[in-house]
C-alpha cells in the first residue's frame, strides 16, 4: 500500500470520527432541550385544579407546593398522587430547610410546628457547649499591660447537635473563630485570631488516662510567631477541650505547633 493511499485512508477515518462526534453532540443537546421543554406534570395538575404553585428552597434542593384559595396547601407531588388533598393542611411545610420550627403562629399560612418526631432532619437533639475566646480588657495587670494569660478567656455558649464526637465538633466550631461571634459580643471586646488560613483539626484521640491528643494541619505555619499570640491561641483550644470532664490534659500534634 502506497503512502498516498494510507494517508487518504487515515484522513477519511479522522473525518468520520469528527462527524460522528459532531452528530452525537447535536443529538444530546437536542434531547436535553426537548426534556427541558416537557412541563412538570405535578405543576400542571396543581394549576388545573385551581391551585397556585410556590417553589421553596431546602437544603436538599427545591420543592414545589400547591397553594389553594382556602389557605391549605400540598406538596405538588403528594397532591398529584392523591396523598394530600385540598383543605387538609393549613400550615406551610418547611421541614428540611435547616430550621426547627418549634414555635409558630396559629393562623392560616404559618409554618407547621416541627419536633424531633415530625421533622428529625431539622429538629436534631442539641447540647450546650462553651467556646473560649479572648478579651484583652480582662487580661491587664495593675499598670494596664496585657498579661497574655488565661485571665482574658471568655466562655461563649453555643449549641451543637448531639453526636458521638462532641469534642471534635466543639473544637472545629471554635476554629471558625470570628464567624461564631455576634455583633454584641464583638462590641464587648471579645475577639480571636481564629480562623487561621489552612489550620484545621485532623484527629482527636482521648486516652484512658484523660490525655486528649489533638492532631492539626498547619501548612502555612499560622500557629507560630509571638509568645503572647501563640499562648492565647493555645489557651483557647485547651480551655474549650477541658470543659469536657473526661479531658484531664491536652496535647497537640505536631509538637512544633504554637511555638513563639
Amino acid at each position: 500500500m502506497s503512502r498516498k493511499t494510507l494517508f487518504l485512508i487515515l484522513t477519511f477515518v479522522v473525518l468520520a470520527l469528527i462527524l460522528i462526534h459532531f452528530y452525537f453532540s447535536l443529538y444530546k443537546e437536542e434531547k436535553a432541550n426537548n426534556e427541558a421543554d416537557i412541563p412538570n406534570p405535578a405543576s400542571v395538575f396543581c394549576e388545573k385544579q385551581g391551585g397556585q404553585l410556590e417553589i421553596r428552597n431546602f437544603k436538599s434542593g427545591q420543592k414545589g407546593f400547591c397553594l389553594f384559595e382556602d389557605g391549605s396547601e400540598c406538596e405538588e407531588w403528594d397532591f398529584y398522587y392523591g396523598k394530600c388533598k385540598k383543605g387538609e393542611r393549613f400550615c406551610k411545610d418547611f421541614c428540611g430547610d435547616g430550621i426547627c420550627q418549634e414555635i409558630v403562629c396559629m393562623a392560616v399560612g404559618c409554618s407547621c410546628p416541627e419536633t424531633k418526631q415530625t421533622c428529625p432532619i431539622d429538629c436534631k437533639e442539641i447540647q450546650k457547649v462553651f467556646l473560649y475566646y479572648y478579651n484583652p480588657d480582662k487580661d491587664k495587670d495593675e499598670t494596664g499591660n496585657i498579661k497574655c494569660s488565661r485571665d482574658g478567656l471568655v466562655a461563649i455558649e453555643r449549641q451543637i447537635p448531639v453526636s458521638q464526637t462532641p469534642i471534635k465538633d466543639t473544637i472545629e466550631l471554635l476554629l471558625r473563630g470570628k464567624d461564631n461571634l455576634a455583633k454584641e459580643e464583638l462590641a464587648q471586646g471579645i475577639t480571636t485570631e481564629f480562623p487561621l488560613d489552612g489550620f484545621e483539626l485532623k484527629s482527636v484521640n482521648l486516652k484512658e488516662d484523660g490525655t486528649l491528643i489533638l492532631g492539626f494541619n498547619d501548612p502555612l505555619n499560622k500557629t507560630v510567631g509571638g509568645a503572647c499570640r501563640v499562648s492565647i491561641l493555645w489557651s483557647q483550644i485547651e480551655a474549650t477541650a477541658k470543659q469536657f470532664p473526661q479531658v484531664k490534659e491536652v496535647k497537640f500534634l505536631p509538637e512544633n505547633l504554637f511555638q513563639p
